[in-house]
């Protein structure tokens, strides 16, 4: 996702205009008709054609409402549309967006959703700059890729609690999600301890360089590898 974002930006000279927009727009779409196709589907390619544009949406979202922030008002009614849009969809037209099952609603919806998101996310963190938790949450915030890449599997140490204090089966701990009624009477225990040991995990990989490689901290290198990339394709022309 990084990479493809670092070259749309090389072609748009490194800003967030039209031509970015359409660019990863069609990557976006493309990403839709893989899925429906199941083509890249063992290598992630169509989900990274997706992410990388709610990667996009999220940045220009974000640069358009750091403006916005000046006018406390704008912003907070910014905030409150997203809720009301939020609960709308979740009353009279609720869908699920899966990334491991790749279960997703049509393209625009999609973009509805994503850019709302976006939004609402932003006026949560402004409000909670203003008070003293916001460290704690930027701890998480700056490791929350540990929580995304690790979560699934710390679900089955929660699992694995409920299944020793006879909550549930032994065929629920096999379940990438929790089903309807677990995920309602038991996230207490199942977040914090997904969320909990993925930040941990991701922590102490992290501590190792080849850690930092894999699993993407390396901005620096990945920039020098780009560029010697590009400068061998400038020479070739």
């Amino acid at each position: 996702v990084y990479i493809i974002q670092e070259i749309i930006f090389k072609i748009t000279k490194n800003t967030y205009n039209y031509k970015a927009l359409i660019i990863s727009g069609i990557l976006f779409l493309l990403g839709f008709y893989f899925i429906a196709e199941g083509v890249g589907k063992h290598y992630s390619v169509d989900l990274i054609l997706v992410s990388q544009f709610f990667f996009f949406i999220g940045k220009s979202a974000k640069s358009i409402l750091e403006d916005l922030s000046k006018n406390k008002v704008v912003l907070l009614l910014s905030g409150i549309i997203t809720i009301v849009i939020m609960f709308y969809f979740g009353k009279k037209w609720f869908f699920v967006m899966d990334f491991p099952s790749r279960n997703f609603p049509s393209e625009l919806v999609t973009l509805v959703a994503v850019l709302n998101g976006s939004i609402l996310i932003f006026v949560i963190a402004y409000i909670i700059s203003k008070f003293k938790i916001k460290n704690f949450i930027c701890t998480i915030g700056k490791n929350t890729m540990g929580i995304l890449l690790f979560h699934f599997m710390f679900f089955k140490v929660g699992y694995f609690i409920l299944y020793l204090c006879g909550l549930i089966s032994i065929d629920d701990i096999a379940r990438l999600v929790p089903n309807d009624e677990t995920g309602r009477h038991y996230w207490w225990l199942i977040m914090p301890i997904s969320v909990g040991l993925s930040l941990l995990v991701w922590i102490l990989l992290n501590k190792l360089k080849i850690g930092r490689v894999f699993l993407g901290r390396e901005n620096k290198l990945y920039l020098n590898i780009f560029d010697k990339i590009s400068n061998v394709i400038t020479k070739k022309r």
